[in-house]
């Protein structure tokens, strides 16, 4: 079984910050507590499709995270409804990179003065993260993976709104997602 995973992190120290924007932009969906100053939504919608609603409601920081382990990652993040940096990645026959958008000293310019870490993120420590162009060391790498790791996302695998709607008894009774709120 392949992983596919869609979330959207906000830049917030409250995770009642993230159940409120799910509800201004009229969607239900799941809201996990803050985890270095990142609070996990996972929004009723489309899979794999721009949450339209949500981030016309952003009023913050948002990543939307996107990974479908035989086919690709992406991310885009958000200030406001403003679109600040987004990058794919997309496998078949060949690995294709979209780095069109991908604005990593505006990403990390904003990142660095909004979450708490120990010390900035260089752009030149993500770079290899968007130049696999082996598939062995994609595999090996994960690169979304580290990306989410690198900014201190804590809650991105095997994630999505389907996943939470169809296995919420997993999600009660696992430790690592104590504390989530369901909004309806």
């Amino acid at each position: 079984m392949s992983e596919f995973s869609e979330s959207y992190h906000l830049v917030s120290g409250k995770q009642e910050e993230g159940a409120a924007l799910l509800r201004k932009a009229g969607l239900s969906g799941y809201v996990f507590p803050a985890r270095n100053n990142w609070v996990t939504l996972l929004p009723s919608g489309g899979i794999f499709e721009y949450n339209e609603d949500l981030i016309a409601k952003n009023g913050g920081i948002l990543l939307h995270y996107v990974y479908a382990e035989d086919h690709g990652w992406s991310f885009t993040l958000y200030e406001r409804t403003s679109q600040i940096a987004h990058y794919s990645c997309y496998w078949e026959e060949e690995i294709v990179h979209d780095r069109s958008e991908l604005n990593l000293d505006a990403m990390m310019g904003l990142l660095n003065g909004t979450v708490e870490r120990d010390k900035p993120i260089e752009t030149g420590d993500l770079n290899h993260l968007f130049a696999c162009e082996d598939f062995e060391e994609l595999f090996e790498m994960t690169p979304a993976y580290r990306l989410a790791e690198r900014l201190g996302i804590v809650h991105y695998e095997w994630l999505s709104y389907e996943s939470a709607e169809r296995h919420e008894d997993e999600l009660r009774g696992n430790p690592e997602y104590e504390g989530y709120v369901k909004v309806e």
